[in-house]
Protein backbone atom coordinates (compact mmCIF):
# COMPACT_ATOMS: atom_id res chain seq x y z
CA UNK A 1 0.00 0.00 0.00
CA UNK A 2 1.44 3.34 -1.06
CA UNK A 3 -1.46 5.60 -0.03
CA UNK A 4 -1.49 7.80 3.06
CA UNK A 5 -4.76 6.24 4.25
CA UNK A 6 -6.24 2.78 4.58
CA UNK A 7 -9.96 3.56 4.71
CA UNK A 8 -10.15 5.77 7.84
CA UNK A 9 -6.71 5.06 9.27
CA UNK A 10 -3.89 7.45 8.36
CA UNK A 11 -0.31 6.24 7.95
CA UNK A 12 2.14 7.29 10.64
CA UNK A 13 4.93 7.70 8.05
CA UNK A 14 4.91 8.22 4.29
CA UNK A 15 5.66 5.18 2.12
CA UNK A 16 9.40 4.67 1.56
CA UNK A 17 9.05 4.70 -2.25
CA UNK A 18 6.51 5.77 -4.88
CA UNK A 19 4.88 3.31 -7.24
CA UNK A 20 6.59 5.14 -10.11
CA UNK A 21 9.97 4.27 -8.54
CA UNK A 22 9.34 0.53 -8.78
CA UNK A 23 10.38 -0.90 -12.15
CA UNK A 24 10.55 -4.30 -13.80
CA UNK A 25 7.55 -6.04 -12.28
CA UNK A 26 4.95 -7.85 -14.34
CA UNK A 27 2.50 -8.98 -11.64
CA UNK A 28 1.01 -8.03 -8.29
CA UNK A 29 -0.29 -10.57 -5.78
CA UNK A 30 -3.20 -9.49 -3.58
CA UNK A 31 -4.01 -11.95 -0.81
CA UNK A 32 -7.31 -10.49 0.39
CA UNK A 33 -9.51 -7.40 0.19
CA UNK A 34 -8.63 -5.48 3.36
CA UNK A 35 -7.88 -1.82 2.64
CA UNK A 36 -4.26 -2.14 3.76
CA UNK A 37 -3.68 -4.92 1.22
CA UNK A 38 -5.95 -3.96 -1.69
CA UNK A 39 -5.52 -0.20 -2.00
CA UNK A 40 -7.40 1.25 -4.99
CA UNK A 41 -5.25 4.42 -5.39
CA UNK A 42 -2.10 2.27 -5.38
CA UNK A 43 -3.59 -0.12 -7.93
CA UNK A 44 -4.55 2.83 -10.14
CA UNK A 45 -0.92 4.03 -10.06
CA UNK A 46 0.40 0.72 -11.35
CA UNK A 47 1.13 0.20 -15.04
CA UNK A 48 -1.95 -0.61 -17.11
CA UNK A 49 -0.58 -3.91 -18.38
CA UNK A 50 0.14 -5.30 -14.92
CA UNK A 51 -1.17 -8.81 -14.18
CA UNK A 52 -3.14 -8.79 -10.93
CA UNK A 53 -3.43 -12.11 -9.11
CA UNK A 54 -6.04 -12.05 -6.39
CA UNK A 55 -8.08 -14.18 -4.02
CA UNK A 56 -11.43 -15.55 -5.08
CA UNK A 57 -14.38 -13.12 -5.03
CA UNK A 58 -12.29 -9.91 -5.04
CA UNK A 59 -11.94 -9.00 -8.73
CA UNK A 60 -14.86 -6.55 -8.55
CA UNK A 61 -12.74 -4.28 -6.33
CA UNK A 62 -9.77 -4.47 -8.68
CA UNK A 63 -11.91 -3.54 -11.68
CA UNK A 64 -12.67 -0.24 -9.90
CA UNK A 65 -8.96 0.53 -10.35
CA UNK A 66 -9.42 -0.01 -14.11
CA UNK A 67 -7.27 -3.13 -14.13
CA UNK A 68 -8.28 -5.65 -16.77
CA UNK A 69 -5.67 -8.41 -16.48
CA UNK A 70 -7.00 -10.21 -13.40
CA UNK A 71 -6.56 -13.81 -12.31
CA UNK A 72 -8.97 -14.60 -9.47
CA UNK A 73 -7.95 -17.76 -7.66
CA UNK A 74 -9.77 -20.25 -5.46
CA UNK A 75 -7.87 -22.31 -2.86
CA UNK A 76 -5.40 -24.79 -4.40
CA UNK A 77 -5.85 -23.33 -7.87
CA UNK A 78 -2.63 -22.71 -9.83
CA UNK A 79 -1.82 -19.90 -12.23
CA UNK A 80 1.28 -19.42 -14.36
CA UNK A 81 2.82 -16.10 -15.28
CA UNK A 82 6.20 -15.53 -16.96
CA UNK A 83 8.82 -16.74 -14.51
CA UNK A 84 6.53 -18.15 -11.82
CA UNK A 85 3.70 -20.49 -10.95
CA UNK A 86 1.42 -19.32 -8.15
CA UNK A 87 -0.65 -21.70 -6.04
CA UNK A 88 -3.44 -20.24 -3.91
CA UNK A 89 -3.24 -21.85 -0.50
CA UNK A 90 -6.00 -21.31 2.05
CA UNK A 91 -5.39 -19.11 5.06
CA UNK A 92 -7.85 -18.67 7.87
CA UNK A 93 -8.30 -14.92 7.57
CA UNK A 94 -11.47 -13.06 6.63
CA UNK A 95 -11.31 -10.82 3.57
CA UNK A 96 -14.04 -8.18 4.01
CA UNK A 97 -13.40 -4.49 3.33
CA UNK A 98 -16.05 -3.23 5.77
CA UNK A 99 -18.76 -4.55 8.11
CA UNK A 100 -21.30 -4.77 5.26
CA UNK A 101 -18.89 -6.70 3.06
CA UNK A 102 -19.03 -9.99 4.96
CA UNK A 103 -19.91 -12.01 1.85
CA UNK A 104 -16.27 -11.87 0.71
CA UNK A 105 -14.19 -14.97 1.00
CA UNK A 106 -13.50 -16.11 4.57
CA UNK A 107 -10.39 -17.99 3.45
CA UNK A 108 -7.87 -15.77 1.74
CA UNK A 109 -4.66 -16.91 0.11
Amino acid sequence: MFSMRAFLIKRAYPPPVKTSDIKGYNAVLLTHAHYDHMDIPTLMDLEDNIQVITAWNTSDVIRKACKKRIIEMRPWQKASIPGATITATPARHWGARNMYDIWRVMWAM
